[in-house]
């Protein structure tokens, strides 16, 4: 039997009703920070953060640009692209919400017009899209709703400390939206979702180290954080794989969560998975928290990497500790 430490995979219940993606968006600001930004604000260098991350840019959300606002016009091209107007719910994964109340998915169903349907947050920070995933896939498989607005949205930089070169050239802003919805065929296979509060301290938001004074940011322990990291996502994948009745092999596109190229690396590795398959653009945008798997994806879709029958694996790991992730047989076709 599994222990509370393994990930919870399930096998989707077998039903006609499967929970499919119907169209994707994304949106990030205009706001770029380069390398070269970085070079005159701390003690580091281009080749530095290109060796260690492998990141070059990252946007930055401009005054009065907030999470809602990043997720509201990811949502908005993603129900385009799915040819509908109206959903059953909204899950906003964010971790740099506008405001602890009201929820960030209040302020996207506002601004969205599209009143009177449950809409939450739910933070699991770097996981947090991968979380809401599941959750809106049981919402479809129940019958609880027909149609699910899922948004990672995130405006990090906002919570960064610029002075700490540790974890300063590390985040961007940016958001990602898919609508899932019933379909009889294809969609989420398989899921997978944990958490080990034992590993909070591996990555937090507050001071710096025991220095009182050196200000609130995002702080993160790297060794063990990296190690964490590799080992949770190529355990999601290989029992994803199992559950849903695949190969590895079979897999068409990996996407990970954006923390860092070495991490990628390093599970397309030990997975035996070539770079040509893993879905990468935290070179331009960073690491994006919450919305880095959904603003992934939908680039791939907008990239045509992901056509009806696609064998798609979504997988995370990020503050708390928690982890997830997602296996999906693509149905989705763009609008014109």
């Amino acid at each position: 039997m599994p222990t509370q430490l393994e990930p919870r995979v399930q096998r989707a219940p077998q039903l006609t009703r499967h929970a499919a993606v119907l169209g994707t968006g994304s949106f990030v600001p205009d706001g770029v920070i380069s390398n070269a930004d970085l070079e005159a604000m701390v003690h580091t260098s281009d080749a530095w953060i290109l060796e260690r991350t492998g990141i070059r840019e990252r946007r930055r959300a401009g005054a009065g640009v907030t999470a809602a606002t990043l997720g509201a016009a990811a949502g908005r091209q993603a129900l385009a692209a799915a040819g509908i107007s109206e959903v059953g719910a909204i899950i906003v994964a964010t971790c740099s919400p506008d405001t602890f109340i009201p929820p960030t998915a209040c302020l996207v169903q506002r601004e969205l017009g599209l009143p009177g349907v449950p809409a939450f947050d739910i933070n699991a920070a770097c996981s947090g899209f991968v979380d809401a995933l599941v959750v809106a896939n049981s919402l479809i498989v129940s019958g609880a709703a027909g149609t699910v607005l899922v948004i990672g949205a995130e405006a990090l930089t906002q919570l960064v400390d610029y002075t700490d070169r540790s974890t300063c050239v590390l985040f961007g802003d940016g958001a990602g939206a898919l609508v899932l919805g019933a379909a009889d065929r294809g969609g989420v296979v398989a899921t997978s979702w944990g958490a080990d509060g034992l590993d909070a301290d591996l990555i937090y938001y507050g001071v710096k180290g025991d220095d009182p004074n050196s200000g609130d940011g995002v702080r993160m322990h790297g060794k063990g954080t990296f190690r964490n990291a590799v080992e949770r996502m190529v355990g999601i994948a290989e029992e994803l794989c199992a559950t849903a009745g695949w190969r590895l092999d079979d897999v068409d596109l990996l996407v990970p969560h954006q923390a860092n190229a070495r991490i990628i690396e390093a599970v397309a590795k030990r997975l035996r998975l070539p770079m040509n398959k893993v879905m990468v653009n935290l070179d331009r945008y960073g690491n994006t928290g919450g919305a880095s798997i959904a603003l992934a994806l939908a680039e791939a879709d907008q990239l045509g990497r992901l056509g009806a029958g696609r064998r798609v694996l979504a997988i995370a790991f990020g503050a708390g500790a928690t982890w997830g992730g997602v296996a999906l047989e693509w149905t989705s076709t763009r609008a014109a």
